[in-house]
């Protein structure tokens, strides 16, 4: 079918002449006014893409402009929610509040996320456990700069629960996501293992879920990375109460997305079987 396909094709370009041989073996053909025209083959190099269904962008497009992770010197650099202006402990959408810690140089009207602190993230290695590797933001809302100043004074203009004195503020972070991804893997990667994931519930992780890496760019690890997940082993005690040890195997693929200095966050691409928090993450 491709070869009728192309004679078809020549026979459309070049009209009826009929294509010859020459002697070197390489096909000519006679051109319109006579000329022999010498085909022969070319090597074009088109660039691949690769693009993330829309269902999974719309998964992974909060955490560009909303971080869920921040390091310690971002959360000593970060402001602090004192009160409100009706000294109340909650505050909500159209609530007025008093923040220390902003940058006193910031201009009226600039904008800031509102978090709070949630569970921090440690390394799993020995030698290292206990480690601090970052800490969970919770994203409550958004408030907009009135007064600048120590304390200064904003007005919040969105909220997603409710926020309470001691909150922390971060500027927003316009980072736009970019659809193209292009993948690759590593050439090295070492004691990398999955330390959460996100919004899920018990240790079982599957497709299209978003996990943390216990890698990030220290480590060298890129967006677009291409990763391979295998399960620790697994000990089973046999019938005769003999422990044995599971060879490990693979059972899924991640695409890191957006990386940290210490930790990273990747999409599970794919799952053939459960994956679990601790397994290992492997170069392909």
């Amino acid at each position: 079918m491709k070869k009728i396909l192309l004679v078809l094709l020549l026979f459309i370009a070049y009209g009826a002449s009929s294509p010859t041989l020459a002697q070197n073996s390489e096909p000519v053909l006679p051109s319109s006014d006579g000329r022999t025209v010498k085909l022969s083959p070319q090597v074009r190099i088109i660039k691949r893409e690769y693009r993330i269904p829309t269902i999974q962008v719309e998964q992974i497009q909060q955490f560009f402009n909303r971080p869920k992770l921040i390091t310690e010197e971002e959360i000593n650099d970060a402001g602090r929610i004192i009160t409100n202006a009706n000294q109340s402990l909650l505050s909500t959408k159209g609530f007025r509040i008093y923040v220390s810690g902003l940058n006193e140089a910031a201009s009226v009207g600039s904008r800031y996320m509102i978090v709070r602190m949630g569970q921090t993230y440690r390394s799993p290695l020995d030698g290292e456990e206990g480690e601090v590797l970052a800490y969970e933001a919770i994203y409550l809302g958004e408030a907009a700069l009135d007064i600048p100043g120590e304390p200064a004074t904003l007005n919040i203009t969105s909220a997603t629960r409710e926020i309470k004195n001691g909150d922390r503020l971060l500027p927003v972070e316009e980072r736009g996501f970019q659809e193209d991804f292009y993948p690759h893997s590593p050439t090295l990667l070492e004691d990398a293992y999955i330390i959460a994931v996100i919004d899920g519930t018990g240790s079982l992780i599957g497709k299209y879920q978003i996990v943390i890496i216990n890698k990030g760019s220290n480590d060298d690890i890129e967006r677009g990375h291409v990763l391979a997940v295998n399960n620790g082993s697994r000990f089973i005690r046999e019938l005769y109460e003999e422990e044995i040890i599971l060879p490990q195997q693979r059972v899924g693929s991640l695409l890191v997305f957006r990386v940290f200095e210490y930790v990273s966050y990747a999409l599970v691409m794919k799952s053939n079987l459960p994956i679990r928090l601790l397994d290992e993450v492997t170069v392909p």
